[in-house]
């Protein structure tokens, strides 16, 4: 535990520095009387003895020095904050965003540090940020780079055998149809990646409106009951009849409860029982369940950043990379939470979001 140290306003240190150099002054005074006149009587001083002149150099020699030990020790006490504000705050100015102000013992300086102190660890902060947002921003470039570049090339490649005549006639339809689902998948990655990055963007407003959130939930779960079934897993629903009346964008929340959907599908073994949860008491808690395995540890770190399931998995699983991103920055944008959850009753894991 760090020691507490004492602290005084530097006001009341003055006025008892000032008193502490009166008391000096006639100490002094005292002591060069008591010197020069011995324990001659007062009287007999003032009449034969004092010699003014004497007294008076002696007096101004006096306060000059108790003046000189006043201006040393307020020149210690004001100089020495003074001027390690003044050495840190250069070097603050040359980007060592690691200097701090030392403690002081005056109240008042001790504030200044303090204030200088938390600048100090806001600019550095802002700096970790900033080198962490352009850290993120390369990655994000390089790795739609090459989401990108994998069907082009397949489309270029199919388009120039197209067009040299090189493909046999029963092949054709085949390298057409391909070049046409490359070309949408191409098409969806920039929708993904242009609302990824629309949600990035502080200045995008929502299109907030008040209405029955589970009708909109419902609707969303009945469209990929198909998806479910092709994939061999059962889905069951837990969504109140009644309306649930909140304020949000529903095109956007669609596309969270979509991505949000669309990786259970793709991200569970096949059988696996899945589950769409929804409850209101208080505040809204919307469960995307499933009773498989939980997600290995590393992913688990990087969950909800871009492009954090590799490369190899958005290849194999046709996904971008993006939805989980995507749906934690939509139920932020609302004010809500999304947050991963593991040992749904006694396996499985969940997406939840949480909504006030």
């Amino acid at each position: 535990m760090k020691e507490k140290k004492f602290k005084i306003q530097f006001k009341f240190y003055v006025i008892i520095l000032f008193f502490c150099c009166i008391l000096l002054f006639n100490f002094s005074r005292g002591f060069y009387e008591g010197f020069v006149y011995g324990d001659k009587e007062v009287i007999k001083v003032e009449e034969e003895w004092r010699d003014e002149s004497r007294d008076n150099w002696a007096d101004f020699i006096i306060r000059v020095g108790v003046a000189i030990v006043l201006c040393i020790v307020l020149y210690h006490e004001l100089g020495k904050p003074i001027l390690d504000l003044n050495a840190k705050m250069a070097k603050i100015a040359k980007g060592d965003l690691d200097s701090r102000v030392e403690e002081s013992k005056f109240t008042e300086f001790e504030q200044i540090g303090n204030s200088f102190n938390a600048m100090a660890e806001a600019l550095r902060t802002a700096e970790l940020e900033k080198k962490q947002q352009e850290k993120n921003n390369q990655q994000l470039y390089s790795n739609i780079a090459h989401d990108l570049k994998s069907p082009m090339t397949m489309v270029l490649g199919y388009a120039r055998a197209l067009e040299r005549g090189d493909v046999p006639e029963d092949k054709k339809e085949q390298y057409v149809q391909t070049i046409c689902e490359q070309t949408e998948h191409v098409n969806e990655l920039l929708d993904v990646l242009l609302a990824y990055t629309r949600l990035e963007n502080q200045s995008y407003q929502l299109k907030l409106e008040e209405k029955d959130l589970a009708e909109v939930l419902r609707s969303c779960v009945a469209g990929y009951y198909s998806a479910f079934e092709e994939h061999g897993s059962s889905l069951y629903i837990d969504i109140p009849e009644e309306a649930c009346m909140y304020c949000f964008d529903e095109l956007e929340m669609r596309r969270a409860f979509g991505n949000l959907l669309t990786n259970m599908v793709k991200h569970t073994e096949q059988g696996t029982a899945c589950r769409v949860e929804m409850k209101a008491e208080g505040h809204i808690r919307i469960s995307f369940m499933d009773y498989g395995e939980g997600l290995p540890a590393e992913l688990k770190e990087n969950l909800f950043k871009p492009f954090s399931v590799g490369d190899a998995s958005r290849n194999t699983k046709g996904g971008s990379g993006l939805g989980l991103s995507i749906a934690r920055k939509v139920v932020e944008r609302h004010g809500g939470s999304l947050k991963y959850e593991e040992n749904v009753g006694e396996k499985g894991k969940a997406f939840v979001i949480e909504l006030v």
